[in-house]
């Protein structure tokens, strides 16, 4: 959602504070509509990151948001890759203490 409100508003008008504070103010606004009110406070910080850095570099401030989704998506990925790696790590020890479990048994003393 900040994605489309900030590469919106950039490919119109430059940086501007009041831009800044009305993207945020919708930002916020749209996940409590939509019944997400716990994405409120990450929307508000996403825009705010987005419009920041394009107000410190305005040539071609539209890109910023592009690159923050790029951001996201490389981060999402690599999420899902640990998480399935840790998966398969965690699957192999379970089947080495399985096979060690399930082996011969030494008799009892007596």
């Amino acid at each position: 959602m900040s994605f489309a409100l900030c590469l919106a508003y950039l490919a119109i008008w430059h940086f501007h504070p009041w831009g800044l504070a009305l993207l945020v103010a919708i930002s916020v606004l749209i996940p409590g509509l939509i019944g997400q009110p716990d994405a409120e406070v990450t929307a508000a910080i996403t825009t705010t990151v987005i419009m920041v850095v394009a107000g410190l570099s305005p040539q071609e401030a539209w890109k910023e948001p592009i690159l923050r989704l790029a951001d996201t998506i490389i981060g999402v990925a690599a999420g899902v890759a640990a998480a399935i790696l840790l998966n398969e790590i965690g699957k192999g020890r379970r089947r080495v203490r399985r096979s060690q479990h399930d082996g011969p048994q030494a008799d009892p003393p007596g």
